[in-house]
């Protein structure tokens, strides 16, 4: 196992240098001048080769790639163009916050799709299995925007539950969560049934029936565990889709996390807050990932890893 983790560790090193070279090479494809948007339209030749002078961007693309990635090693990420901040203090005071959305999205989207899964497993090519799968279609349809501003409209505006951005209570957390969560239940409740219907066919299901065991001990115990290897492999990848879908439904809401502030720098061209805040995106994908295959064996103790 610790070898396992060892080498699985050590391969999330030429992951994120990839990352950062394609994010280095994107950000400075970026139409627009970041020195002009610093200095403003009123700004003359002189003044802008002075702003690039004090940011670097006069260096050449491969002295500031090599001083963007033995920076970002120590963990330096230099400091916005637009407050002057470092990139590390400011991305990791609005972490928390992306975090907690993407884990109540995270959340909310297991508890409906795993519930709706079995049911529609249960009642396969019944009435209620046709519901289930018509909404789950609709939920992996519709865009989030949409979804979370027709919540806004309906559940703070019309009916006046719940606020309609920031953050601050319990309540703020509330539609946001939904909003980021709904495509992710669609997808895990078409993933559960389809899973729980193979392992329906499998003789240790006829043979727990022939004992005479009840259907909810057997649909409990015996079929849902071992239909979730699949499902939790799909939480994985869905939980770091949110962090990075969560730019969407922050400018929807107005969360302080680090999808709005992704948003506001790209709208700035702040080179070093793009790419430290997607290279944070990425590695917590990766880790979100690496924790979600060690969890196997813990699902499964047949998965061994050597």
């Amino acid at each position: 196992m610790t070898t396992y983790i060892m080498k699985r560790v050590l391969s999330i090193i030429p992951t994120m240098l990839g990352v950062a070279v394609l994010v280095f090479l994107m950000v400075h494809m970026i139409p627009g001048d970041p020195a002009r948007a610093i200095g403003g339209l009123e700004a003359d030749a002189a003044q802008l080769e002075a702003i690039r002078q004090d940011l670097g961007l006069h260096e050449p693309l491969h002295i500031q790639f090599f001083d963007f990635v033995t920076g970002a090693l120590r963990g330096d990420f230099g400091r916005s163009f637009s407050t002057g901040v470092p990139v590390t203090q400011e991305i990791f005071s609005r972490m928390p916050h992306t975090f907690k959305l993407a884990l109540a999205g995270i959340s909310l989207s297991v508890v409906i799709g795993l519930t709706a899964g079995v049911v529609a497993a249960q009642h396969h090519q019944r009435p209620l299995d046709n519901i289930v799968m018509v909404a789950a279609m609709f939920g992996v349809s519709m865009p989030s925007f949409w979804f979370g501003l027709m919540l806004i409209v309906i559940f703070a505006v019309t009916l006046g539950w719940f606020p309609t951005s920031g953050s601050g209570s319990p309540s703020h957390l509330v539609l946001p969560a939904m909003a980021l969560g709904i495509r992710a239940a669609a997808i895990l409740a078409r993933l559960t049934r389809s899973s729980m219907l193979d392992v329906m066919k499998s003789d240790f299901v006829r043979t727990a029936r022939g004992k005479g065991l009840s259907e909810s001990v057997i649909t409990l115990k015996h079929v849902l565990r071992n239909s979730l290897i699949p499902v939790v492999t799909i939480v994985g990848l869905q939980f770091g889709a949110l962090l990075a879908g969560t730019v969407i439904i922050e400018q929807v809401f107005a969360w302080p996390g680090i999808g709005r502030l992704l948003i506001r720098s790209l709208m700035a061209r702040d080179f070093p807050m793009v790419q430290g805040t997607i290279l944070y995106i990425a590695l917590a994908f990766v880790l979100v990932n690496l924790v979600v295959d060690l969890f196997y064996s813990v699902l499964d103790p047949r998965i061994q890893y050597n």
